[in-house]
Parts: structure tokens; sequence; C-alpha cells
């Protein structure tokens, strides 16, 4: 990311970011000086990325109009830079990795709210790229204290109703991308959650999310339909197995399986006699 601007940005920023904080007249300033000229360049893009990255580091209080202009300014950016208007470039995703992916989380609720907000829109994304954000969200989840959407407060580690929803839309979207109902990317994802947050007092809805989005994985996107075979079989005693703790979510699961496959393979057999299914 450069450290100069042209003179008229550099000023800009200086303005804006005068008292630590940027209102709602500053966002207002900023998008006629942004969109003046017409769509949106790769280098207004890469200030409002700067912008922001240098008022978190001031850990400045700004309006939520400016969440909202960040978001909506650079997903307009990345989907119009090329003439796509549903998928994401090559160069796209690699400019945004480059910008979002150093360092070992993302802790920023406005860049979270990006990529969900691109990944919402895009009706194709390389598999590192739905990786990355996969990742995102579940730190956010389980470490985060504001929602994925919206401006509230929320308790880290618990999944709530709003997360829920995010979820919801996110593995079945990523899904529909791959051409599988879900992945076994975002199976796991969905285990990787539900591992870290047992005993939290989830919403309801996660469960029947769980259960219904892994038993998709496990009947619609293998080699043998309706059924879980050997290798689906293995895959799914190792999730369950993995955290040395048996849930409610994945008694739950081995349940609904028994109650929707044409066939179990044997080999969970011993696994639901334990949980008591």
């Amino acid at each position: 990311m450069r450290n100069s601007w042209p003179a008229a940005l550099s000023a800009l920023e200086s303005e804006v970011l005068g008292d630590g904080a940027i209102g709602a007249e500053d966002v207002l300033r900023l998008r006629r000086a942004i969109y003046q000229d017409g769509p949106i360049d790769r280098e207004a893009a890469a200030f409002l990325f700067h912008l922001n990255r240098k008022s978190r580091a001031e850990r400045a209080s700004h309006h939520p109009s400016w969440a909202e202009f960040y978001v909506e300014a650079l997903t307009d950016f990345f989907y119009w830079r090329e003439g796509s208007d549903s998928k994401l470039t090559d160069d796209a995703e690699r400019m945004i990795l480059d910008w979002l992916a150093p360092g070992p989380a993302l802790d920023d609720a406005s860049e979270l709210r990006l990529l969900l907000n691109l990944m919402f829109r895009t009706n194709g994304s390389s598999e590192r790229f739905r990786g990355f954000v996969l990742d995102a969200v579940r730190h956010s989840v389980l470490h985060g204290t504001q929602t994925l959407y919206g401006h509230a407060r929320r308790l880290p580690g618990v999944i709530d109703a709003a997360d829920v929803e995010v979820i919801r839309k996110l593995v079945y979207g990523m899904g529909s991308q791959s051409r599988m109902a879900i992945s076994r990317a975002e199976a796991e994802f969905l285990f990787a959650l539900n591992n870290a947050t047992a005993g939290a007092r989830n919403a309801p809805a996660w469960r029947e999310l769980f259960v219904k989005a892994v038993t998709m994985y496990l009947l619609f996107a293998g080699d043998s339909p309706d059924r879980v075979d050997e290798p689906e079989a293995r895959w799914l005693v190792e999730q369950i197995q993995a955290d040395k703790v048996e849930h409610d979510a994945e008694r739950a699961l081995l349940a609904y399986l028994k109650q929707e496959a044409a066939g179990l393979d044997p080999l969970l057999e011993p696994l639901c006699q334990r949980l008591g299914v």
C-alpha cells in the first residue's frame, strides 16, 4: 500500500481525520471526491482502504455512514473495474487478499462486511478466496464483539440469531458457486464452529442449520447420492471425534441422517450406539 497520495487526497485525509473520527459530513465530502470524475478507480479504492486502516489504528469512533460508504464504494470498485457485475476477477481477488490478508486475523468490522458483501453478490470465486472468507467469519464469531452486520454488540464465542442468518447465507451461497449443495470446506467450517462453541448458549436455529447443511453435504456432494458411504462415514467420525466431546447437535445430526439417508455405512453404527441414536 502506497504511503503518499495526490495532494487533493492527502488534504482530504487531513481534513476528515482532523478530529480523529470520520463524521457524517466527512462521509459526504468523501463521496463527492471519490465519485466526482465517474466510477471509483484503483487509486481511490486504495485510498479508502488506507483511510479505514489508519483511522482504526487511532481507535477512532466513526459515524455509522462511514462503514456503509466504505463497503458500498469498494464493492462497486471490485465488481465494476473490469466490467463484471456478478463475478470477482482473479486480479480483484488478488488485490483484496493483498490488502486484507496480511496479519493473523481480520478484526475490522467494516472489512469483514466488505468481504461478506462481495461473497453474497458473486456468482463465482476461487477456493482460496472462499477459504479466507470462512476463516474471517469464524474468527469474528469466536472473538468479535460486534455483530457481523449492523452496529450492535455481541458476545464472542456464542452463535446468536444474527450470526446464524449470515452463516446460512454464506455456506449455501458458496455451495451454489461450487455447484454443490454444501462443499467439504463449508461442512468443516460448520463443525469447527460447533465444536468451538460447545456449551455456549447458541441460538436454537444454529442446530437446525448445522444438521441440515452437513446432511446436504453428505447426501448430495459426494459419489453416493442419498447414502453415506465409507469415505464419508470416516470423515464424519473424524469430525465428531475431533474435540473428543460429543455434542447434542452431533446427536441430532446422526438422528437426522438415519431418518433421511437411504443407507449409512456400517462404520457409523458404533458411534450411533455410543451416542444413543
